[in-house]
Parts: C-alpha cells; sequence; structure tokens
C-alpha cells in the first residue's frame, strides 16, 4: 500500500482528503487497545510507587464498594463472628476501606494526563483553523467539522473518557469536601500545588468536553442507536463475564474463621502469608475472585469509549452515503498497520501525536 490512505476509503470518506496525509493518519484499532494499556501499566506503576497497589483508580472503587456492602451486610447480620475483628493477621474491613480511601487522592498523575490531553486539543484546534484556507476541493465545512471530530475521536477521546472517570469517580467516592481539603498552611507550596492541580483537571477536563459534546450530538448518539446491536452484544457480553465473575466469587467464599487459641498454627501461618503475598496484606486467598471481578469490572467501564469511538468513525463512510453494512468494512479497510507506520515514519508531527496518545 502506498503511503496515501486507502483509496477505498477516499472514494466515500471526503474528509481523509481534506488535509495532507502527514496531518490526518489512521490508527488501527490494535494500536488504541495498546494505548490503553500503557496507560493503565503507567498509572499502576504510578499507584505502586505512591500507595503501594497495582490497582488502578477503578479497580479501587470497585473494592471500595465490595467493603462498603460487606459492612452494612455484617451490621445487621449478626451470625459474622464479631471475635474475628480482633485478629490481628488479617484487617478489619473498616481498616480497608480506610486504606483504599486514602489511594484515591487526586494527584499529579491526573494533571498530567489533563494537560496531555488538553495539549492535544489545543494543537488540533489550531489545525482546524486552517482548513478552510486549504486549497482542496474537499475542505468544505462539514468536512472541515468531520476531520476534527475525527482526529478528536481516534486521538483523544479515549483517553479523555477513562481521566474523566478517574476523576470523577475520586470525587464522588471521596467527597467534595475532602477533594478541596488540604492539610498544609496556605500559600505554601503543598497547598499552592494542590489547587493548581484540581485547577488544572477543571480546565483541561471542561474545555475538551465543550468540544467533544458536539460530536457526541450530531455523530456519536445516531449511531449508537443505529448499531445498537453492537452495544446489546459489548454490554451483554460484559455484564456476563462480570456476574460470573461474581458467582464464583460467592461459590468460593468460605465463613470468617474465629480466631480459637487451639487454631491450627500452621492455618494461622498460611493465612498469614496469604495476605502478605497480595498487595499491601490487604486480601486472602479466598478473596481474589471478587478482586478479580473488580478488575474485569473496570477493564469493561475502561474498553467502552473504544466502541464508541468506532461509532463516530462509522459516520465518516455513513454519512456521506455507504451502505450500512459497507461503513463497517471500509472502516476497517482503512485502518491498514503498513500504512499507519508508513506515515508515522515520514512526520514528526504524527510521531508527536503518538507520545502525547501513549502519556
Amino acid at each position: 500500500m502506498s503511503n496515501s490512505f486507502n483509496n477505498t476509503g477516499m472514494n466515500v470518506n471526503p474528509i481523509l482528503g481534506t488535509f495532507p496525509p502527514d496531518e490526518i493518519n489512521i490508527q488501527p484499532y490494535w494500536l488504541v487497545v495498546l494505548q490503553l494499556l500503557v496507560a493503565q501499566f503507567g498509572q499502576r506503576i504510578w499507584n505502586y510507587i505512591r500507595y503501594k497497589t497495582v490497582f488502578t483508580t477503578l479497580e479501587i472503587v470497585g473494592l471500595i464498594r465490595i467493603y462498603r456492602n460487606r459492612l452494612a451486610k455484617n451490621t445487621t447480620d449478626r451470625s459474622v463472628p464479631v471475635a474475628f475483628v480482633s485478629n490481628k493477621n488479617v484487617m478489619t474491613d473498616e481498616e480497608r476501606l480506610t486504606q483504599l480511601r486514602s489511594m484515591l487522592a487526586i494527584d499529579f498523575f491526573n494533571a498530567l494526563s489533563c494537560l496531555s490531553t488538553l495539549g492535544h486539543t489545543i494543537w488540533y484546534c489550531i489545525i482546524q483553523s486552517t482548513c478552510l484556507q486549504s486549497h482542496s476541493s474537499r475542505a468544505t465545512h462539514w468536512n472541515c467539522y468531520n476531520a476534527l471530530g475525527y482526529r478528536l475521536f481516534n486521538y483523544i477521546f479515549v483517553s479523555y473518557f477513562t481521566t474523566t472517570l478517574d476523576c470523577v469517580y475520586k470525587a464522588y467516592t471521596l467527597g467534595y469536601k475532602e477533594v478541596m481539603y488540604v492539610d498544609a498552611k496556605r500559600g505554601s507550596c503543598r497547598w499552592v500545588g494542590h489547587y493548581a492541580t484540581l485547577a488544572i483537571i477543571a480546565l483541561s477536563l471542561l474545555f475538551t468536553g465543550c468540544i467533544l459534546l458536539p460530536f457526541v450530538l450530531t455523530n456519536v448518539i445516531p449511531m449508537f442507536v443505529i448499531y445498537l446491536w453492537m452495544s446489546i452484544i459489548y454490554i451483554g457480553l460484559c455484564v456476563y463475564l462480570v456476574f460470573t465473575s461474581m458467582t464464583i466469587r460467592n461459590k468460593k467464599k468460605k465463613p470468617l474463621p474465629l480466631p480459637h487459641k487451639t487454631q491450627d498454627k500452621e492455618n494461622t501461618n498460611e493465612e498469614k502469608v496469604n495476605q502478605h503475598g497480595y498487595c499491601s496484606s490487604m486480601f486472602t486467598t479466598n478473596e481474589m475472585p471478587q478482586v478479580a471481578a473488580s478488575m474485569l469490572f473496570a477493564m469493561v467501564i475502561s474498553t467502552f469509549p473504544i466502541l464508541l469511538s468506532i461509532y463516530y468513525n462509522y459516520t465518516q463512510f455513513f454519512y456521506f452515503g455507504e451502505s450500512y453494512l459497507k461503513s463497517i468494512e471500509n472502516d476497517y479497510l482503512t485502518r491498514d498497520t503498513m500504512n499507519y507506520f508508513n506515515v508515522l515514519a515520514n512526520s514528526a508531527q504524527q510521531s508527536l501525536h503518538l507520545v502525547l496518545n501513549l502519556i
């Protein structure tokens, strides 16, 4: 394949010829998934360095809900052995909740992700300002509008969606007052850094959200309805996986042991080892299925924006006269891996876009 865009795609999608090839490069979907995995890996490293845990924000929120529900149940269920909470080898649910909540502070990692998204959005807005002045016959108002959305939903939307969810979940779980509060002297470096971080996050998410909103209304929602069967399959599969993992968790769940003096010493030592073998002594072997369920639920939420970006991409064929199923085929054909890397190798601009995507 040549260095230009796929001819089949260009014939039915005029926006692909609005700008030179080095200004619009079409990513294969496997690369979008890879970028999401890299972002999650970076968050796990950050959380491990700061909080000594490998869980992401969405996974931590899921675990908090589990322990909150368990505490509520234990309050009304007198059959739960109360003496168990005195076992020093095992953390109580209250202690786990406190430790998990301490990992949800809005911090520098969130601000860095937001700055990357904001910089990317501003960059595309600057490029967009020259669209109508280009000499291409394809550079109409409608095509330029779609060209901006095409960039945003292929390079920004997934990371923006994930970052927004992280911040919203943190703010909702901790509460507004706790997010705004900082235990530092007014005017100190820590005080200034905390509120500067919050300001960067709020400005970035608000600005990018306002730019994305029109495209959600004109492109994503109509395709969500038209290709509803794809959403049903995706959501149905995800719900099935989550409930299956929860069922396995409930089947494997064993009653909490009473700390009798005559308790087998070997079992006590094994329980202690199991605790210290998983994420800061917070979970035992029997609790790992519910941890897996929380991780699976977080993965479902994190990958859903990829489906929404696919819906936007379908409009770039469907809106320009292509048939229902042919739009799916043409979108696939334009995402040639070799062509993508050929353009990437010859464009410093696209290389920088890729770096921003991985932050």
